[in-house]
């Protein structure tokens, strides 16, 4: 998905960075870089993500669907960005159960430039789809734990459905044999 948006959209990266609270910083896992480009890499990169932040009051505290920036030297506290070729960018936020998993990000390091509404749409929606996903996932993982859970507990657990018949008997139920 993010070399095929990518390069739908002409852009030199895409990256989808973690938010790690603990350690108060943003960890990139993830990018597509454009081979036309000579870009460094930024997978693995930590990235100090805390209050004074540009993007932190947006996407923490206020809930911003998405920050765009035409042109980098513009804007105090990216300064960084231009020496892993960043002219111009947007990140939008993945929010899971409504707390900010991460950032989906998107640069231009070709030239600073202002980005179209179908852009930004482009680039929500595959937020979305990915805070959907990522959802879906921890909900599975947190049915398989307590599933777990309940199949190994000593104690006798049954289901009974609506017409009185046995649906669950857990391994605890033995003790009563």
């Amino acid at each position: 998905v993010a070399s095929m948006t990518g390069k739908f959209v002409g852009i030199g990266r895409t990256r989808l960075s973690r938010y790690d609270e603990a350690q108060g910083a943003i960890i990139c896992e993830y990018e597509w870089r454009n081979e036309i480009h000579d870009i460094p890499p930024l997978k693995g990169t930590v990235i100090p993500f805390g209050k004074d932040h540009p993007f932190y009051p947006p996407f923490v505290e206020e809930k911003k669907p998405y920050e765009a920036i035409a042109d980098i030297a513009t804007v105090p506290g990216l300064h960084s960005l231009p020496r892993v070729g960043v002219k111009a960018l947007i990140d939008v936020p993945v929010y899971v159960a409504g707390r900010l998993w991460g950032l989906l990000g998107v640069d231009d390091c070709e030239r600073a430039r202002g980005w179209s509404e179908s852009d930004i749409r482009l680039f929500r929606l595959v937020s979305g789809l990915l805070s959907g996903l990522l959802f879906r996932r921890f909900a599975e993982e947190n049915l398989n734990r307590m599933s777990s859970l309940m199949e190994e507990a000593p104690q006798y657990t049954t289901y009974v459905n609506e017409n009185g018949e046995f649906q669950y008997f857990n391994a605890g139920t033995s003790t009563l044999l």
